[in-house]
């Protein structure tokens, strides 16, 4: 990913410490319980319309606004020891971009840290928004004392596949996607912190 030219570590204390950082033209700053509503508005949304051509219509049905309510609703009130929910919102509060890490599920990674899901409006991608998150998420494996940070994405979604791997991230391996609702394929991208 490259050491870009923010002082991530430095956004990420303040991060943690509750302040917003501002990344012109947006804010960054950690997800709070009160933001549910909101956040599952943005994920279902964009969701939809990355994988609505390609997630079956059941899946796309079920994985409705309550359902992402309530699973956001459950990780956000949960005790979240390594996990960190950041989001992207313009000057109105309106959420733009979304970056959930956690402990990771993948096999063959239980010790890494997982991007469970990174979400862009599409009004804010070429920003460098993508990269920024991505750059916190490695700062966060520091924090964590992880040594590796991977995610699962759809085989099919091409176009985040091309921007992880522009982003240093590696293709390590395939794997199912634990379900119930859609078995998807997935292939794992992989990211060392001595990167």
């Amino acid at each position: 990913m490259g050491s870009g030219h923010r002082s991530d570590r430095l956004d990420l204390v303040q991060l943690l410490a509750g302040h917003k950082i501002t990344i012109p033209p947006l804010y960054l700053r950690q997800a709070r319980l009160s933001d549910c509503d909101q956040i599952a508005e943005f994920h279902l949304r964009i969701w939809r319309l990355t994988y609505g051509n390609i997630a079956p219509a059941q899946a796309i049905e079920a994985l409705d606004f309550d359902r992402r309510q309530g699973q956001w609703r459950a990780k956000l009130s949960a005790a979240r020891k390594l996990s960190l929910t950041l989001l992207a919102e313009d000057e109105t509060g309106n959420i733009l971009g979304l970056c959930d890490l956690a402990e990771s599920e993948i096999l063959d990674f239980p010790d890494a840290i997982e991007v469970t899901h990174l979400y862009l409006d599409s009004t804010v991608r070429g920003l460098g928004v993508g990269r920024i998150f991505l750059h916190l998420a490695r700062d966060w494996l520091d924090e964590c004392k992880r040594s590796d940070l991977v995610l699962a994405v759809v085989e099919q979604n091409k176009q985040a596949l091309a921007f992880y791997q522009a982003c240093g991230g590696q293709p390590v391996g395939e794997q199912l996607d634990k379900g119930p609702l859609w078995r998807s394929e997935n292939v794992i991208i992989w990211w060392s912190s001595a990167n």
